[in-house]
């Protein structure tokens, strides 16, 4: 699995569209969108950045496949808890 699909990823197990990561990252929606598909190189100040505006803890990103998806069903779960809460 590549980084944009995990950066896709991420973002799709909390429930948010481009447009709601571009405002909680503070940057532009094409932004999100070219680094979803590869088309623009990703720092890993770009990659904090999203961790930090989902809650999803950076060295979870570079884990191996097992451990991404294992923390992905976390953030999908934490959702799932707030969602029930409401």
């Amino acid at each position: 699995m590549n980084i944009p699909q995990r950066l896709k990823i991420v973002r799709e197990c909390c429930g948010m569209e481009q447009k709601e990561l571009a405002s909680a990252m503070e940057c532009d929606v094409s932004f999100i969108s070219l680094m979803e598909r590869g088309r623009r190189s990703i720092s890993v100040e770009s990659i904090q950045s999203l961790c930090n505006a989902v809650g999803f803890e950076i060295r979870y990103f570079f884990d191996t496949d097992s451990g991404f998806a294992d923390a992905c069903g976390e953030l999908i779960l934490k959702r799932m808890r707030i969602i029930d809460k409401e």
